[in-house]
């Protein structure tokens, strides 16, 4: 018996519009898809800029180095220290011990300090230019950081020598020094190079020791005491030869 007229409609209808239906849910999926797509290119991006902005602030940190009156930018440098490492004296009255200072690091406050706590007795100091290289800083005694190098002959030394053993020592107090410190031994400037003369073992200005060229004068005096006695040994040989030969001779 064949199904009814107004069936037969229903089921048409049924049957048209489900692929009306499936459109209409599908549309919603993809849009997800692609706000979920969207959602990790915003996020990518959010930690590009923020990547960025790290970087920037990495950035800000150097330039924040710079004076606060716009002058150099500043950087923590080790000073020189002890001329010969003889261990650690501190700590020092007024320098606060290093912590997170390290050679090269920006720092804010020209002038501080800190002290390293080594056997030289150095310290990281904050400045524009390293204090090392500077007139007056360390000395360097490679080739390649000099000129008009002359070598010392037999009398140059011995001259060295007689400057060294010319220099009068002291014992003495700083005139800020408790006196019931103890006493400093070496010499009084005035004593070697009164009127500002040139002494090699004072530095330019007159109210500092150039302690290596202090030491270089010792040395000088060394050697030269060193070449005395070597002519002395080579002399007493002649006279023990000449002493053998001629008891040789009577025998």
């Amino acid at each position: 018996m064949p199904a009814p007229r107004p069936l037969l409609r229903l089921a048409c209808f049924a049957a048209l519009a489900l692929p009306a239906c499936e459109d209409k849910t599908d549309p919603p999926a993809e849009d997800g898809a692609s706000d979920g797509e969207d959602g990790a290119s915003d996020g990518a991006e959010g930690a590009a800029d923020g990547a960025s902005d790290g970087g920037d602030g990495a950035s800000d940190g150097v330039d924040g180095a710079e004076g606060s009156d716009g002058g150099p930018r500043l950087f923590w440098y080790s000073t020189c220290g002890d001329p010969a490492c003889s261990g650690y004296r501190g700590p020092t009255e007024g320098v606060a011990v290093c912590t997170t200072e390290a050679e090269g690091a920006p720092c804010a406050e020209a002038g501080a300090q800190c002290d390293m706590q080594t056997d030289c007795n150095t310290f990281y100091v904050c400045a524009a230019e390293d204090p090392k290289d500077q007139d007056g800083g360390c000395p360097r005694s490679a080739a390649r950081f000099k000129h008009q190098i002359h070598r010392l002959d037999a009398a140059g030394r011995a001259q060295a020598a007689a400057a060294a053993l010319a220099v009068p020592l002291s014992t003495w107090r700083y005139t800020d020094q408790d006196p019931a410190s103890p006493a400093h031994l070496g010499f009084i400037i005035e004593d070697i190079a009164p009127a500002g003369d040139h002494h090699p073992a004072v530095r330019p200005g007159g109210e500092r020791v150039d302690l290596y060229g202090y030491t270089s004068l010792t040395l000088a005096a060394v050697q030269e005491q060193q070449a005395q006695l070597e002519a002395l040994r080579a002399q007493n040989a002649a006279l023990e030869a000449r002493l053998d030969a001629l008891e040789a001779r009577c025998r």
